[in-house]
């Protein structure tokens, strides 16, 4: 994969600017915050992952590997996974 690879920077726009769970979108230096998770995301379509698999990714990474859990969280792991979906990010 390649991270010129337009679904490749779709997904991790999304994740920036939608899905930020830890609020540095407005932060200089901040955009490649979330690459590897746009990354994996990325992987996990082209095997065929669906809307429901990409939002428990986002959220066990927030809460797992991030350490973060609150009010909502889940919900706009949901809506980031939407929008990945709806974006077309995979390019197969």
């Amino acid at each position: 994969m390649s991270s010129t690879d337009p679904a490749v920077i779709r997904i991790r726009h999304i994740l920036l600017h939608s899905w930020d769970p830890i609020g540095v979108a407005g932060y200089e230096g901040a955009s490649d915050e979330y690459d590897r998770y746009g990354d994996r995301i990325f992987e996990m379509m082209q095997s065929g992952a669906d809307i429901d698999e990409v939002q428990a990714y986002l959220y066990d990474a927030a809460k797992n590997d991030i350490g973060l859990d609150y009010p909502g969280l889940l919900e706009k792991s949901g809506s980031a996974a939407r929008e990945i979906m709806e974006s077309g990010g995979s390019s197969h």
